[in-house]
């Protein structure tokens, strides 16, 4: 089969000293997944300078969230949600994620439906996400997490790896990688620098079918915490991402 011709639809480079507002939101004093995520994410955390984006994960106490709980981490997420969104198409990031030693980090680059469903009903695609770990290989999993009731995930976690587990170690807090995913009405195909390492079809899962829009964020697990050596302060840099669809 030949491969998809596609077409840039949207690009973003991060010039200039702050996000586009038009397109990009943060979250400011808020939690996700808490108490499986230690980490608070603020506004002050998000930095545009020189052509790209820094997610700065700290180690800091502050009480805040709906509930004024104290925190021991901040982190950065960048949403598009309710701004810019798209049904089908390949999704890059060219990224330079934590480093080993800030162990616990959970960088993600991920799609969500701009929907009203249920998660994960509409699906969520994770075209990045990794833990941190000096003690194992640095794996990427790209995953697709998707149900047919409310709350209940048909995702075996956790996911397809890059590399393999028999693989030379990579430390992707070295230089800039693109990590993709291409979504089409039938596959989805999961990439490192254009090396397609995991494809789901619509024979095995049941694909989303509202426009999706990205996120962007740095987690600390409560799955690998951070632990006594942890260095941090820890830097999730973006240097650019696209969006390109077939048919135009």
């Amino acid at each position: 089969m030949a491969d998809t011709t596609y077409t840039e639809v949207f690009f973003d480079d991060f010039n200039g000293d702050s996000l586009n507002s038009t397109i990009w939101s943060t979250w400011n004093n808020i939690t996700h997944c808490s108490p499986c995520e230690l980490q608070l994410y603020m506004d002050k955390n998000v930095e545009v300078n020189d052509g790209y984006l820094t997610l700065h994960t700290l180690k800091e106490d502050i009480i805040g969230g709906a509930t004024n709980d104290m925190f021991h981490y901040t982190s950065g997420w960048v949403t598009a949600k309710d701004k810019l969104s798209h049904y089908l198409g390949k999704f890059e990031v060219h990224a330079k994620l934590p480093a080993p030693s800030a162990t616990g980090t959970w960088p993600a680059h991920w799609l969500m439906p701009q929907s009203d469903q249920c998660w994960p009903m509409g699906g969520e695609i994770d075209i990045m996400e990794a833990t941190a770990s000096p003690s194992n290989n640095y794996h990427i999993v790209g995953s697709y997490r998707w149900g047919t009731e409310c709350g209940v995930d048909k995702q075996i976690l956790p996911g397809a790896a890059y590399p393999p587990i028999d693989q030379p170690i990579i430390d992707f807090s070295e230089d800039f990688h693109t990590f993709a995913v291409e979504w089409t009405e039938t596959e989805l195909k999961f990439s490192v620098d254009d090396f397609v390492y995991e494809i789901k079809t619509n024979d095995e899962v049941i694909f989303p079918t509202a426009p999706m829009y990205m996120i962007f964020d740095t987690a600390v697990a409560w799955f690998m915490p951070p632990g006594p050596n942890a260095i941090y302060p820890a830097t999730h840099i973006i240097d650019w991402i696209r969006i390109s669809q077939a048919g135009i």
